[in-house]
């Protein structure tokens, strides 16, 4: 069993991940970025950026779109709400 805790804030110990490379804390609903994926195969690099997208949540506390762009090699994202 585990016991469970309310009003523990949350440890930030200066490292913020993936989610502190995108600007996700500036955008405003309607705004988005685009992530080249380079050398990393897109469908991997969209799990990359989809995982950061969940941090940018915890983050700034907004909802966040991500969708891969083949044609341009990279992912789009989106602020959503």
């Amino acid at each position: 069993m585990f016991e469970i805790e309310k009003g523990i804030p949350i440890h930030n110990n200066g490292r913020r991940g993936r989610a502190g490379m995108y600007p996700f804390e500036e955008m405003e609903v309607g705004d988005s970025f685009f992530v080249p994926a380079g050398e990393i195969e897109l469908r991997q690099m969209l799990k990359r950026v989809r995982v950061a997208c969940c941090r940018g949540k915890l983050i700034s506390g907004h909802k966040f779109f991500s969708h891969s762009v083949p044609a341009e090699n990279g992912i789009r994202v989106w602020r959503v709400e």
